[in-house]
């Protein structure tokens, strides 16, 4: 899943992630391949919930 830009006030703008780049894993789960909405699902959480992401650089 690649970022294409970041939602004012959510929390990848507060976790420092940007425009191109890759979303690899979701709370220690592998994401490449998966249908976007079941990525964003994967990612969404209530208000002010915890979630781990990890993330590869730019340039995508």
């Amino acid at each position: 899943m690649v970022v294409v830009w970041g939602m004012k006030g959510c929390g990848g703008e507060k976790g420092g992630i940007g425009g191109k780049e890759m979303i690899m894993c979701v709370k220690g789960e592998w994401v490449q391949g998966l249908e976007v909405k079941k990525g964003v699902k994967k990612m969404r959480g209530g208000k002010g919930s915890e979630g781990k992401v990890e993330v590869k650089g730019g340039g995508c």
